[in-house]
C-alpha cells in the first residue's frame, strides 16, 4: 500500500516508499512540492474532493495498474492535511492481490 500525506497548503509532505514511487514523475520527486505541479489532474481533482467532504474514496489507474484510494482530511490540532492511501485493486489492509 502507498500512502502520501498533504497539508492543507498544498506541498506534499510525506509518503511512505510506495506511495512517492507510485507518483514520482519519471526521475523526479515529488516531496516538497506543490500537488498541483506534481500530482495528476485526476488525482488533484480526488484530493480537493477530500478537502470538501473529509473522507472520499475512489479508484484511479497508476503506472497500468488499478488501484483504490481512500483519501482523509485531518484536521485536529497539530493532525491538519490530507492522507490518501492506495492499495492495488483487490488488495486488502496487508493482503496481496492474487
Amino acid at each position: 500500500m502507498g500512502v502520501l500525506e498533504i497539508d492543507m497548503s498544498g506541498m506534499v509532505v510525506q509518503g511512505n516508499h510506495i506511495g512517492i514511487r507510485l507518483l514520482s514523475s519519471e526521475g523526479g520527486g515529488i516531496l516538497g512540492f506543490d500537488r498541483d505541479k506534481v500530482l495528476s489532474e485526476e488525482l488533484n481533482w480526488f484530493v480537493d474532493k477530500v478537502i470538501k467532504e473529509e473522507v472520499a474514496i475512489g479508484r484511479v489507474l497508476l503506472n497500468g495498474a488499478d488501484y483504490k484510494i481512500n483519501g482523509r482530511a485531518m484536521t485536529g490540532p497539530c493532525q491538519e492535511g490530507i492522507v490518501l492511501v492506495f492499495a492495488q485493486w483487490g488488495e486488502e489492509l496487508g493482503k496481496k492481490a492474487v
